[in-house]
Protein backbone atom coordinates (compact mmCIF):
# COMPACT_ATOMS: atom_id res chain seq x y z
CA UNK A 1 0.00 0.00 0.00
CA UNK A 2 1.24 3.94 -1.09
CA UNK A 3 2.68 4.70 2.61
CA UNK A 4 2.54 8.32 1.14
CA UNK A 5 -1.02 8.58 0.12
CA UNK A 6 -2.04 7.24 3.69
CA UNK A 7 0.01 10.10 5.49
CA UNK A 8 -1.80 12.57 2.97
CA UNK A 9 -4.45 11.22 3.87
CA UNK A 10 -4.21 11.08 7.54
CA UNK A 11 -2.86 14.89 7.17
CA UNK A 12 -6.34 15.96 5.72
CA UNK A 13 -8.03 14.53 8.15
CA UNK A 14 -6.10 16.14 10.69
CA UNK A 15 -6.44 19.70 8.86
CA UNK A 16 -10.30 18.98 8.35
CA UNK A 17 -10.45 18.34 12.42
CA UNK A 18 -8.53 21.47 13.17
CA UNK A 19 -11.17 23.38 10.47
CA UNK A 20 -14.15 21.45 12.24
CA UNK A 21 -13.14 22.38 15.96
CA UNK A 22 -12.86 26.04 14.94
CA UNK A 23 -16.60 25.93 13.44
CA UNK A 24 -17.62 24.50 16.88
CA UNK A 25 -15.93 27.25 18.69
CA UNK A 26 -17.36 29.75 16.37
CA UNK A 27 -21.14 28.02 16.59
CA UNK A 28 -21.34 27.02 20.05
CA UNK A 29 -24.34 25.24 21.51
CA UNK A 30 -27.00 27.69 23.04
CA UNK A 31 -27.64 27.19 26.88
CA UNK A 32 -31.90 27.27 26.52
CA UNK A 33 -31.80 24.01 23.86
CA UNK A 34 -28.80 22.64 24.32
CA UNK A 35 -28.39 22.73 20.06
CA UNK A 36 -25.75 24.42 17.62
CA UNK A 37 -27.15 27.71 16.11
CA UNK A 38 -26.42 27.23 12.40
CA UNK A 39 -25.09 29.50 10.21
CA UNK A 40 -27.74 29.59 8.03
CA UNK A 41 -30.13 30.23 10.38
CA UNK A 42 -28.34 33.72 11.01
CA UNK A 43 -29.73 34.76 7.71
CA UNK A 44 -33.16 32.53 6.91
CA UNK A 45 -36.26 32.09 8.68
CA UNK A 46 -38.46 29.60 8.30
CA UNK A 47 -40.24 31.56 6.06
CA UNK A 48 -37.64 31.37 3.71
CA UNK A 49 -37.18 28.04 3.80
CA UNK A 50 -40.97 27.46 3.37
CA UNK A 51 -40.16 29.87 0.09
CA UNK A 52 -37.49 28.06 -1.23
CA UNK A 53 -39.65 24.51 -0.97
CA UNK A 54 -42.47 26.28 -2.73
CA UNK A 55 -40.63 27.79 -5.58
CA UNK A 56 -38.90 23.83 -6.12
CA UNK A 57 -42.50 22.27 -6.14
CA UNK A 58 -44.43 25.01 -8.08
CA UNK A 59 -43.09 22.95 -11.50
CA UNK A 60 -44.59 19.75 -10.31
CA UNK A 61 -47.75 21.40 -8.64
CA UNK A 62 -48.11 22.85 -12.43
CA UNK A 63 -47.66 19.78 -14.37
CA UNK A 64 -50.85 17.87 -12.12
CA UNK A 65 -53.29 21.16 -12.67
CA UNK A 66 -52.96 22.83 -9.44
CA UNK A 67 -52.56 26.42 -8.63
CA UNK A 68 -50.21 26.67 -5.81
CA UNK A 69 -48.22 24.19 -3.07
CA UNK A 70 -51.20 24.75 -1.37
CA UNK A 71 -52.94 22.31 -3.25
CA UNK A 72 -50.95 19.49 -2.47
CA UNK A 73 -51.72 17.50 0.88
CA UNK A 74 -50.98 19.13 3.69
CA UNK A 75 -49.09 16.05 5.51
CA UNK A 76 -46.56 15.92 2.41
CA UNK A 77 -45.85 19.21 2.72
CA UNK A 78 -44.85 19.14 6.31
CA UNK A 79 -43.36 15.90 5.56
CA UNK A 80 -40.88 18.06 3.33
CA UNK A 81 -40.79 20.63 5.76
CA UNK A 82 -39.36 18.41 8.22
CA UNK A 83 -36.83 16.73 6.10
CA UNK A 84 -35.62 19.77 4.98
CA UNK A 85 -35.09 21.24 8.33
CA UNK A 86 -33.28 18.72 9.84
CA UNK A 87 -30.78 18.93 7.19
CA UNK A 88 -30.30 22.32 8.05
CA UNK A 89 -29.91 21.60 11.52
CA UNK A 90 -26.89 18.81 10.46
CA UNK A 91 -23.81 19.97 11.84
CA UNK A 92 -21.98 17.83 9.32
CA UNK A 93 -23.56 19.08 6.04
CA UNK A 94 -23.63 22.47 7.50
CA UNK A 95 -19.89 22.69 7.89
CA UNK A 96 -19.17 21.20 4.90
CA UNK A 97 -20.83 23.68 2.69
CA UNK A 98 -19.69 26.63 5.06
CA UNK A 99 -15.67 24.96 4.55
CA UNK A 100 -16.35 24.90 0.46
CA UNK A 101 -17.39 28.27 -0.03
CA UNK A 102 -14.25 29.12 1.66
CA UNK A 103 -16.06 30.07 5.48
CA UNK A 104 -17.45 32.51 3.49
CA UNK A 105 -21.86 33.22 4.51
CA UNK A 106 -22.18 35.27 1.40
CA UNK A 107 -20.88 32.14 -1.16
CA UNK A 108 -22.65 29.50 1.06
CA UNK A 109 -26.20 30.82 1.23
CA UNK A 110 -26.42 30.59 -2.50
CA UNK A 111 -24.74 27.16 -2.47
CA UNK A 112 -26.88 25.89 0.21
CA UNK A 113 -29.98 26.85 -1.87
CA UNK A 114 -28.92 25.01 -4.76
CA UNK A 115 -28.22 21.92 -2.63
CA UNK A 116 -32.04 22.07 -1.15
CA UNK A 117 -33.69 22.98 -4.46
CA UNK A 118 -31.71 19.52 -5.67
CA UNK A 119 -32.55 17.05 -2.67
CA UNK A 120 -36.25 18.37 -2.81
CA UNK A 121 -36.23 17.53 -6.68
CA UNK A 122 -34.39 14.44 -5.98
CA UNK A 123 -35.96 13.33 -2.94
CA UNK A 124 -37.52 10.59 -4.51
CA UNK A 125 -34.11 8.84 -5.17
CA UNK A 126 -32.42 10.23 -1.83
CA UNK A 127 -35.03 8.25 0.08
CA UNK A 128 -35.46 5.16 -1.95
CA UNK A 129 -34.64 2.47 0.22
CA UNK A 130 -35.00 -1.44 -0.57
CA UNK A 131 -37.59 -1.64 2.49
CA UNK A 132 -40.93 -1.86 0.75
CA UNK A 133 -42.96 1.58 1.13
CA UNK A 134 -46.07 1.47 2.43
CA UNK A 135 -48.59 4.13 2.77
CA UNK A 136 -47.81 4.32 6.68
CA UNK A 137 -47.09 7.57 8.40
CA UNK A 138 -43.64 7.58 10.63
CA UNK A 139 -42.77 10.37 12.19
CA UNK A 140 -39.30 11.75 12.47
CA UNK A 141 -39.22 11.66 16.20
CA UNK A 142 -39.96 7.63 15.63
CA UNK A 143 -37.17 7.16 13.45
CA UNK A 144 -35.04 8.94 15.86
CA UNK A 145 -35.61 7.18 18.98
CA UNK A 146 -36.17 3.88 17.87
CA UNK A 147 -33.60 1.13 16.84
CA UNK A 148 -35.42 -1.28 14.49
CA UNK A 149 -34.38 -4.95 13.75
CA UNK A 150 -36.00 -7.47 11.45
CA UNK A 151 -38.19 -9.98 12.90
CA UNK A 152 -38.61 -13.93 12.74
CA UNK A 153 -40.19 -13.91 9.51
CA UNK A 154 -36.96 -13.03 7.32
CA UNK A 155 -37.95 -13.56 3.74
CA UNK A 156 -36.90 -12.90 0.23
CA UNK A 157 -38.59 -11.07 -2.40
CA UNK A 158 -37.98 -12.71 -5.67
CA UNK A 159 -37.73 -11.08 -8.95
CA UNK A 160 -40.27 -10.73 -11.67
CA UNK A 161 -37.36 -10.42 -14.48
CA UNK A 162 -35.33 -12.88 -15.47
CA UNK A 163 -32.83 -10.29 -16.17
CA UNK A 164 -32.81 -8.90 -12.31
CA UNK A 165 -29.75 -9.86 -10.04
CA UNK A 166 -30.51 -11.87 -7.25
CA UNK A 167 -32.96 -10.33 -5.06
CA UNK A 168 -31.52 -8.56 -2.14
CA UNK A 169 -32.94 -9.59 1.51
CA UNK A 170 -36.14 -7.42 2.46
CA UNK A 171 -36.97 -8.55 5.60
CA UNK A 172 -40.64 -8.28 7.49
CA UNK A 173 -39.73 -5.33 10.60
CA UNK A 174 -41.19 -5.83 14.38
CA UNK A 175 -42.36 -2.26 15.17
CA UNK A 176 -39.95 -0.98 17.68
CA UNK A 177 -38.39 -3.14 20.36
CA UNK A 178 -36.50 -0.72 22.30
CA UNK A 179 -35.86 2.88 22.57
CA UNK A 180 -32.42 4.31 21.21
CA UNK A 181 -30.66 4.58 24.49
CA UNK A 182 -27.49 3.25 23.14
CA UNK A 183 -25.09 4.50 20.83
CA UNK A 184 -26.21 1.63 17.97
CA UNK A 185 -28.03 3.49 15.70
CA UNK A 186 -30.56 2.00 13.24
CA UNK A 187 -31.39 -1.66 12.51
CA UNK A 188 -28.90 -4.52 11.68
CA UNK A 189 -29.47 -7.08 9.55
CA UNK A 190 -29.24 -11.03 10.82
CA UNK A 191 -26.14 -13.05 9.58
CA UNK A 192 -27.48 -13.78 5.87
CA UNK A 193 -25.18 -14.75 2.47
CA UNK A 194 -27.34 -12.22 0.49
CA UNK A 195 -25.99 -9.24 1.80
CA UNK A 196 -22.84 -9.74 -0.49
CA UNK A 197 -25.47 -9.62 -3.33
CA UNK A 198 -26.61 -5.80 -2.71
CA UNK A 199 -24.42 -3.27 -5.14
CA UNK A 200 -23.70 -1.14 -2.27
CA UNK A 201 -23.03 -2.16 1.23
CA UNK A 202 -22.76 0.16 4.19
CA UNK A 203 -20.91 -0.88 7.40
CA UNK A 204 -20.20 0.90 10.08
CA UNK A 205 -16.78 2.35 11.33
CA UNK A 206 -14.31 0.08 12.18
CA UNK A 207 -12.67 -0.44 15.44
CA UNK A 208 -9.14 0.64 14.46
CA UNK A 209 -10.53 3.79 12.66
CA UNK A 210 -9.68 6.40 15.33
CA UNK A 211 -12.03 8.72 13.01
CA UNK A 212 -14.96 7.10 13.21
CA UNK A 213 -15.52 6.74 9.02
CA UNK A 214 -18.33 4.53 8.04
CA UNK A 215 -17.39 2.27 4.91
CA UNK A 216 -19.42 1.97 2.02
CA UNK A 217 -18.63 -0.90 -0.53
CA UNK A 218 -19.28 -0.96 -4.31
CA UNK A 219 -19.43 -4.36 -6.35
CA UNK A 220 -19.03 -3.55 -9.80
CA UNK A 221 -19.82 -6.96 -11.07
CA UNK A 222 -23.45 -6.43 -10.18
CA UNK A 223 -23.54 -3.16 -12.01
CA UNK A 224 -24.76 -4.69 -15.32
CA UNK A 225 -27.16 -6.63 -13.18
CA UNK A 226 -28.62 -3.80 -11.92
CA UNK A 227 -28.83 -1.20 -14.52
CA UNK A 228 -30.60 -4.16 -16.34
CA UNK A 229 -33.27 -4.80 -13.63
CA UNK A 230 -34.12 -0.80 -13.65
CA UNK A 231 -34.08 -1.00 -17.36
CA UNK A 232 -36.95 -3.84 -17.28
CA UNK A 233 -39.69 -0.96 -16.72
CA UNK A 234 -40.05 -0.54 -20.56
CA UNK A 235 -41.30 -3.53 -20.51
CA UNK A 236 -43.58 -3.62 -18.05
CA UNK A 237 -42.11 -4.88 -15.43
CA UNK A 238 -42.10 -3.77 -11.51
CA UNK A 239 -38.82 -5.12 -10.90
CA UNK A 240 -38.01 -1.20 -11.05
CA UNK A 241 -39.64 -0.20 -8.63
CA UNK A 242 -37.36 -2.61 -6.09
CA UNK A 243 -34.22 -2.63 -7.97
CA UNK A 244 -34.17 1.21 -9.22
CA UNK A 245 -30.64 2.26 -11.60
CA UNK A 246 -27.04 1.96 -10.05
CA UNK A 247 -27.28 5.95 -9.68
CA UNK A 248 -30.35 6.10 -7.35
CA UNK A 249 -29.26 3.33 -5.22
CA UNK A 250 -26.43 5.27 -5.12
CA UNK A 251 -27.96 8.43 -4.27
CA UNK A 252 -29.73 6.74 -1.20
CA UNK A 253 -26.72 5.00 -0.17
CA UNK A 254 -24.40 8.58 -0.07
CA UNK A 255 -27.58 9.68 1.84
CA UNK A 256 -28.00 6.89 4.16
CA UNK A 257 -24.00 7.37 5.30
CA UNK A 258 -24.91 11.21 5.77
CA UNK A 259 -27.63 10.24 8.27
CA UNK A 260 -25.26 8.19 9.77
CA UNK A 261 -22.79 10.64 10.20
CA UNK A 262 -25.19 13.06 11.53
CA UNK A 263 -26.51 10.15 14.17
CA UNK A 264 -23.16 9.27 15.27
CA UNK A 265 -22.53 13.49 15.86
CA UNK A 266 -25.14 13.38 19.24
CA UNK A 267 -23.14 10.36 20.93
CA UNK A 268 -22.26 11.11 24.51
CA UNK A 269 -19.41 9.31 25.50
CA UNK A 270 -17.06 11.67 24.74
CA UNK A 271 -16.04 10.29 21.16
CA UNK A 272 -14.98 12.23 18.27
CA UNK A 273 -17.71 13.41 15.47
CA UNK A 274 -17.25 11.48 12.11
CA UNK A 275 -17.01 13.38 9.48
CA UNK A 276 -16.33 11.58 6.07
CA UNK A 277 -16.23 7.82 5.22
CA UNK A 278 -14.57 5.28 3.11
CA UNK A 279 -15.28 3.95 0.02
CA UNK A 280 -14.46 0.98 -1.68
CA UNK A 281 -14.94 -0.18 -5.48
CA UNK A 282 -14.47 -3.95 -5.40
CA UNK A 283 -13.67 -4.57 -8.91
CA UNK A 284 -14.08 -8.64 -8.66
CA UNK A 285 -15.81 -10.27 -11.58
CA UNK A 286 -16.61 -6.81 -13.25
CA UNK A 287 -15.99 -5.56 -16.97
CA UNK A 288 -16.04 -2.47 -18.72
CA UNK A 289 -19.97 -1.45 -19.64
CA UNK A 290 -21.39 1.77 -19.72
CA UNK A 291 -23.02 1.35 -16.04
CA UNK A 292 -19.71 1.55 -15.12
CA UNK A 293 -18.90 4.68 -17.16
CA UNK A 294 -22.03 6.18 -15.77
CA UNK A 295 -21.23 5.48 -12.36
CA UNK A 296 -17.92 6.60 -12.69
CA UNK A 297 -19.09 9.73 -14.56
CA UNK A 298 -21.55 10.17 -11.98
CA UNK A 299 -19.08 9.98 -8.74
CA UNK A 300 -16.57 12.51 -10.88
CA UNK A 301 -18.88 14.65 -11.79
CA UNK A 302 -22.47 15.46 -9.31
CA UNK A 303 -21.37 13.60 -6.28
CA UNK A 304 -18.55 15.59 -5.10
CA UNK A 305 -21.03 19.12 -5.87
CA UNK A 306 -24.23 17.00 -4.06
CA UNK A 307 -21.78 15.21 -1.19
CA UNK A 308 -18.98 17.65 -1.14
CA UNK A 309 -16.05 16.97 1.54
CA UNK A 310 -17.84 13.68 2.43
CA UNK A 311 -15.36 10.68 1.10
CA UNK A 312 -12.26 10.57 3.20
CA UNK A 313 -10.63 8.12 0.70
CA UNK A 314 -11.16 5.27 -2.45
CA UNK A 315 -9.76 2.11 -2.10
CA UNK A 316 -9.95 -0.12 -5.51
CA UNK A 317 -9.42 -3.84 -4.87
CA UNK A 318 -8.93 -6.48 -7.44
CA UNK A 319 -7.81 -4.28 -10.05
CA UNK A 320 -6.57 -5.46 -13.12
CA UNK A 321 -5.79 -4.37 -16.86
CA UNK A 322 -9.30 -4.14 -18.19
CA UNK A 323 -10.00 -0.90 -15.98
CA UNK A 324 -7.01 0.58 -16.97
CA UNK A 325 -9.29 3.15 -19.69
CA UNK A 326 -11.80 4.19 -16.98
CA UNK A 327 -8.76 4.78 -14.17
CA UNK A 328 -6.46 6.84 -17.19
CA UNK A 329 -9.75 8.79 -17.92
CA UNK A 330 -10.18 9.52 -13.95
CA UNK A 331 -6.90 10.48 -13.43
CA UNK A 332 -6.90 13.63 -16.04
CA UNK A 333 -10.42 14.64 -14.80
CA UNK A 334 -9.93 14.04 -10.85
CA UNK A 335 -7.75 17.61 -9.15
CA UNK A 336 -4.46 16.17 -7.67
CA UNK A 337 -5.83 16.09 -3.81
CA UNK A 338 -8.41 14.02 -5.03
CA UNK A 339 -6.19 11.75 -7.28
CA UNK A 340 -4.21 11.40 -3.64
CA UNK A 341 -6.86 9.76 -2.30
CA UNK A 342 -7.05 6.64 -4.55
CA UNK A 343 -5.72 3.92 -3.31
CA UNK A 344 -4.79 0.65 -4.48
CA UNK A 345 -4.29 -1.87 -2.31
CA UNK A 346 -3.75 -5.87 -2.06
CA UNK A 347 -6.63 -7.19 0.40
CA UNK A 348 -4.28 -8.28 3.14
CA UNK A 349 -3.27 -4.68 3.37
CA UNK A 350 -6.76 -3.26 3.54
CA UNK A 351 -7.81 -5.60 6.29
CA UNK A 352 -4.42 -4.70 7.85
CA UNK A 353 -5.34 -0.77 7.84
CA UNK A 354 -9.03 -1.11 8.00
CA UNK A 355 -9.42 -4.37 10.77
CA UNK A 356 -11.84 -7.21 9.55
CA UNK A 357 -14.66 -6.03 11.89
CA UNK A 358 -15.61 -3.27 9.43
CA UNK A 359 -15.55 -5.33 6.29
CA UNK A 360 -17.37 -8.27 4.26
CA UNK A 361 -15.96 -11.75 3.90
CA UNK A 362 -15.88 -11.38 0.56
CA UNK A 363 -12.89 -8.62 1.13
CA UNK A 364 -10.66 -10.92 4.02
CA UNK A 365 -13.39 -9.23 6.77
CA UNK A 366 -15.93 -10.60 9.70
CA UNK A 367 -18.83 -8.35 9.47
CA UNK A 368 -21.86 -9.67 8.84
CA UNK A 369 -23.66 -6.74 9.67
CA UNK A 370 -24.96 -3.62 7.43
CA UNK A 371 -26.39 -0.07 8.35
CA UNK A 372 -30.43 -0.07 7.14
CA UNK A 373 -32.16 2.36 5.19
CA UNK A 374 -34.98 3.86 7.03
CA UNK A 375 -38.60 4.18 5.79
CA UNK A 376 -38.93 8.23 4.78
CA UNK A 377 -40.68 10.34 7.33
CA UNK A 378 -42.96 11.23 4.51
CA UNK A 379 -44.03 9.49 1.15
CA UNK A 380 -41.84 10.86 -1.39
CA UNK A 381 -44.70 11.12 -3.82
CA UNK A 382 -47.18 13.62 -4.17
CA UNK A 383 -50.53 11.73 -5.50
CA UNK A 384 -50.88 9.76 -2.42
CA UNK A 385 -52.22 11.50 0.46
CA UNK A 386 -50.67 10.39 3.64
CA UNK A 387 -52.45 10.68 7.17
CA UNK A 388 -51.16 9.07 10.39
CA UNK A 389 -53.10 6.53 11.35
CA UNK A 390 -54.63 7.05 14.56
CA UNK A 391 -53.43 3.26 15.91
CA UNK A 392 -50.07 3.81 15.09
CA UNK A 393 -49.95 7.54 17.33
CA UNK A 394 -51.53 5.68 20.66
CA UNK A 395 -49.79 2.41 20.35
CA UNK A 396 -46.29 2.70 18.87
CA UNK A 397 -45.58 5.65 19.40
CA UNK A 398 -46.42 6.45 23.08
CA UNK A 399 -44.36 3.01 23.71
CA UNK A 400 -41.45 3.62 21.97
CA UNK A 401 -41.12 7.48 23.43
CA UNK A 402 -37.70 7.67 25.38
CA UNK A 403 -38.31 8.31 28.87
CA UNK A 404 -37.17 11.70 30.33
CA UNK A 405 -33.24 12.14 30.62
CA UNK A 406 -31.93 11.76 33.93
CA UNK A 407 -27.94 12.40 32.83
CA UNK A 408 -26.30 15.60 33.34
CA UNK A 409 -26.23 18.41 31.14
CA UNK A 410 -23.60 18.72 27.98
CA UNK A 411 -20.35 20.45 28.55
CA UNK A 412 -21.14 23.82 26.91
CA UNK A 413 -18.24 24.94 24.84
CA UNK A 414 -16.57 27.56 25.89
CA UNK A 415 -13.40 29.46 25.78
CA UNK A 416 -10.48 29.16 28.34
CA UNK A 417 -8.06 31.61 27.28
CA UNK A 418 -6.98 33.95 23.81
CA UNK A 419 -3.52 34.79 23.43
CA UNK A 420 -1.99 37.10 20.97
CA UNK A 421 1.01 36.20 19.05
CA UNK A 422 3.96 38.50 18.03
CA UNK A 423 4.85 37.67 14.50
CA UNK A 424 8.56 37.10 15.35
CA UNK A 425 7.38 34.87 18.12
CA UNK A 426 8.79 31.39 18.23
CA UNK A 427 5.38 30.24 19.49
CA UNK A 428 3.72 31.77 16.26
CA UNK A 429 2.88 28.97 13.59
CA UNK A 430 2.09 31.83 10.96
CA UNK A 431 5.85 33.45 11.44
CA UNK A 432 5.69 37.07 9.89
CA UNK A 433 1.53 37.45 10.91
CA UNK A 434 0.69 38.35 13.95
CA UNK A 435 -1.24 35.27 15.35
CA UNK A 436 -3.96 34.18 17.79
CA UNK A 437 -3.97 31.20 19.68
CA UNK A 438 -7.68 30.05 21.20
CA UNK A 439 -7.85 27.44 23.67
CA UNK A 440 -11.30 25.98 24.91
CA UNK A 441 -13.06 23.42 25.11
CA UNK A 442 -16.03 21.87 23.59
CA UNK A 443 -19.40 19.94 23.84
CA UNK A 444 -17.80 16.73 25.53
CA UNK A 445 -15.77 18.58 27.66
CA UNK A 446 -12.53 18.18 25.23
CA UNK A 447 -9.57 20.50 25.08
CA UNK A 448 -9.32 22.76 21.71
CA UNK A 449 -6.67 24.25 20.24
CA UNK A 450 -7.16 26.52 17.47
CA UNK A 451 -4.65 28.99 15.78
CA UNK A 452 -5.67 31.82 13.68
CA UNK A 453 -3.96 34.76 11.36
CA UNK A 454 -4.95 36.93 9.57
CA UNK A 455 -1.81 37.30 6.58
CA UNK A 456 -2.16 40.73 5.48
CA UNK A 457 0.51 42.33 3.20
CA UNK A 458 1.43 45.19 4.94
CA UNK A 459 2.14 42.99 8.55
CA UNK A 460 4.31 40.74 6.24
CA UNK A 461 5.96 44.35 4.96
CA UNK A 462 6.17 45.74 8.36
CA UNK A 463 8.07 42.24 9.58
CA UNK A 464 10.65 42.14 6.75
CA UNK A 465 11.32 45.84 7.64
CA UNK A 466 11.76 44.94 11.32
CA UNK A 467 14.28 42.10 10.55
CA UNK A 468 16.01 44.26 7.76
CA UNK A 469 16.70 46.77 10.80
CA UNK A 470 18.09 43.84 13.11
CA UNK A 471 20.41 42.73 10.09
CA UNK A 472 22.07 46.31 9.52
CA UNK A 473 21.56 47.26 13.32
CA UNK A 474 25.21 48.47 13.72
CA UNK A 475 25.34 50.33 10.36
CA UNK A 476 22.34 52.03 10.90
CA UNK A 477 24.00 53.19 14.28
CA UNK A 478 26.73 54.56 12.24
CA UNK A 479 24.40 56.10 9.55
CA UNK A 480 22.64 57.66 12.35
CA UNK A 481 25.60 59.37 13.74
CA UNK A 482 27.20 60.63 10.40
CA UNK A 483 24.05 62.31 9.86
CA UNK A 484 23.93 63.81 13.12
CA UNK A 485 27.48 65.44 12.28
CA UNK A 486 26.43 66.32 8.90
CA UNK A 487 23.82 68.14 10.28
CA UNK A 488 26.37 70.04 12.77
CA UNK A 489 29.06 70.68 10.13
CA UNK A 490 26.76 72.17 7.75
CA UNK A 491 25.80 75.11 9.99
CA UNK A 492 29.07 75.81 11.69
CA UNK A 493 31.22 75.56 8.96
CA UNK A 494 31.03 76.20 4.84
CA UNK A 495 32.76 73.05 3.54
CA UNK A 496 29.63 71.10 4.85
CA UNK A 497 29.18 69.96 1.69
CA UNK A 498 32.93 68.43 0.87
CA UNK A 499 31.95 66.39 4.12
CA UNK A 500 28.87 65.27 3.34
CA UNK A 501 30.16 63.73 -0.08
CA UNK A 502 33.06 61.95 1.81
CA UNK A 503 30.95 60.56 4.52
CA UNK A 504 28.23 58.93 2.12
CA UNK A 505 30.80 57.79 0.18
CA UNK A 506 32.08 56.19 3.44
CA UNK A 507 28.54 54.72 4.21
CA UNK A 508 28.36 53.04 0.85
CA UNK A 509 31.77 51.62 1.53
CA UNK A 510 30.38 50.30 4.78
CA UNK A 511 26.92 49.43 4.25
CA UNK A 512 28.30 47.22 0.49
CA UNK A 513 30.41 44.30 0.93
CA UNK A 514 32.21 44.88 -2.07
CA UNK A 515 33.10 48.71 -1.01
CA UNK A 516 34.00 47.36 2.58
CA UNK A 517 36.16 45.00 1.55
CA UNK A 518 37.93 47.43 -1.05
CA UNK A 519 38.00 50.17 1.80
CA UNK A 520 40.23 48.05 3.85
CA UNK A 521 42.55 47.29 1.16
CA UNK A 522 43.07 50.97 0.54
CA UNK A 523 43.76 51.38 4.28
CA UNK A 524 46.12 48.68 5.03
CA UNK A 525 48.26 49.41 2.09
Amino acid sequence: MDQNALKFIEHRQAVLRDAYNAYKLQFRPSLSSGTTKKWAWDHWSDDDVDRIIAETLKDEVNQRGGRSVKDLPESFREGVGVWIRDFLDDTGSMFRIYRKSGFDVDKALPALRELLKFRIEHRKELLWSPIPHEDTFISSELVKNTTWRPSSNYSRRASTSAQSPRASPVPDYDIPLKSNSSHQNGLVLTKSSSVADSLLQLYPHSSRDPNRRPIIVVSVRLLDAAAAAAGSQDNGSTAAAVSPTPITQALAAFERLRCYLAESFSNDKGEIDPLQFILIIDLAGGRVSSAAWDMVKWLVRDATDQFHGMCSAVFVVNYSWEFGAIWSFIKHVLPASAKARVIFPALKELSDYLGTDALPPSLGGSSIYTLPYYQAPFNATIETRLTPPRHLDLSIEQATRAPPSTSAQPVRAHRVSLKHLHSTSHENPYYGYPATVEEGIDCYGRPVRVQRSKRRKRDLIRTLLWLLLLRFRERTALLLWYFKNLSRRMTSNKRGSLFVLVAIALLVALLLPAGRRRLLWHLTN
